[in-house]
């Protein structure tokens, strides 16, 4: 995915966990996460709320190959801004991502 990504001319950071991504987020600002909804040590719904407890200001986009209704039901009442079942083509996730994204900046 981060080279799909970088494809659609993102700057991609990556983080092996939720615990690892919210180091990162503590120590430098991003516009947009990209989360899987299961993860080691800090799953994709802890890291959405703990970023929605710190009032992460970017978009939040869940990207996973298993979500179940209500774990959809729960991110949807946190707010994030988009949801996609992987696979994901390129033009699904470019369209997912348009909104948070400034090309050739």
């Amino acid at each position: 995915m981060a080279r799909t990504l970088d494809i659609l001319g993102c700057r991609v950071e990556s983080a092996v966990n939720g615990e690892q991504a919210l180091r990162r987020i503590d120590r430098e600002a991003f516009d947009m996460v990209i989360t899987d909804n299961r993860m080691p040590i800090l799953g994709g719904l802890e890291l959405v709320r703990e970023l929605r407890a710190r009032r992460f200001a970017g978009r939040i986009v869940v990207v996973s190959g298993a979500l179940g209704p209500d774990e959809e039901t729960a991110y949807r009442a946190l707010g994030v801004d988009g949801i996609a079942i992987k696979p994901v083509s390129v033009s699904d996730l470019g369209t997912l991502i348009a909104p948070g994204i400034a090309r050739g900046a």
